[in-house]
């Protein structure tokens, strides 16, 4: 199975599962939590593989690893999309972290880090 069937896999097991109601208690809703940080950390996975495939054709063509001009593309357009309840600037510092370190430390993953190398 692929990485990205795998996240559409868990897509479908949440999507599949009913809201937890008020009778299931905490537990319930922690579960739930639970499956959707799996899928997130999945999915920020992915991203970070994409981003240092992007570092390394970047390193062979002696382009810049990081570009501030980017970020601020990137981050507007997750603000452009968000459609709550997250608000601004919570929304977007949450972004920025879990969205643009990775690329930023890219420069340094991609050479001396095995576990980021891109097989």
């Amino acid at each position: 199975m692929s990485r990205i069937d795998r996240i559409i896999t868990l897509l479908r097991e949440l999507e599949s599962l009913p809201d937890p109601t008020p009778e299931a208690g905490i537990e319930a809703w922690r579960e739930r939590i639970d499956r959707i940080d799996r899928i997130v950390l999945e999915l920020l996975n992915e991203r970070s593989r994409s981003a240092n495939a992007i570092g390394h054709v970047k390193q062979q063509l002696g382009l810049p690893i990081y570009v501030p001009e980017r970020e601020h593309q990137v981050l507007d357009g997750m603000l452009q999309h968000n459609q709550g309840p997250l608000t601004m600037p919570p929304c977007g510092d949450c972004l920025s972290a879990s969205s643009m370190k990775p690329v930023r430390l890219s420069a340094v993953d991609i050479r001396t880090d095995p576990l980021m190398r891109i097989p």
